[in-house]
């Protein structure tokens, strides 16, 4: 069997930099046994993987805290109160109170009147 063959490379990147860089890079890749161009394509293929991997991250984590603010909730109609009957019905009789006592013998409570803020007197000028 013969060696796989790599698929042909069909693109190219010029970049520029310092000569002493490149100097520096080339005698690197030659003492570690290996190309400029493979160290870079290694650099390019893991640079892509990791920032792909953390760009989808946020993505996700950007669309999970924005979904509670784009989820509106449905209004529910609020049920229509029934008229109130005069008689047992005001008095609450023959029902036992929620606490478990004996509200029906007892006399109705009459609701307390709201107050309303005092307004501040208006200066003249």
């Amino acid at each position: 069997m013969g060696k796989t063959k790599e698929k042909k490379k069909e693109s190219q990147l010029v970049i520029r930099v310092e000569k002493a860089e490149k100097t520096a890079f080339l005698t690197l890749c030659e003492a570690l046994d290996t190309s400029a161009g493979r160290e870079l394509r290694r650099f390019m293929r893991a640079f892509v993987a990791a920032k792909s991997a953390q760009i989808e991250e946020d993505a996700t984590a950007k669309i999970a805290a924005d979904a509670p603010k784009k989820v509106k909730k449905a209004r529910t109609a609020e049920p229509a109160e029934a008229p109130m009957e005069t008689g047992a019905a005001e008095t609450g009789a023959g029902k036992p109170a929620p606490d478990g006592s004996d509200a029906a013998n007892s006399a109705p409570v009459a609701a307390k009147p709201r107050k309303r803020a005092a307004k501040a007197p208006a200066d003249s000028l």
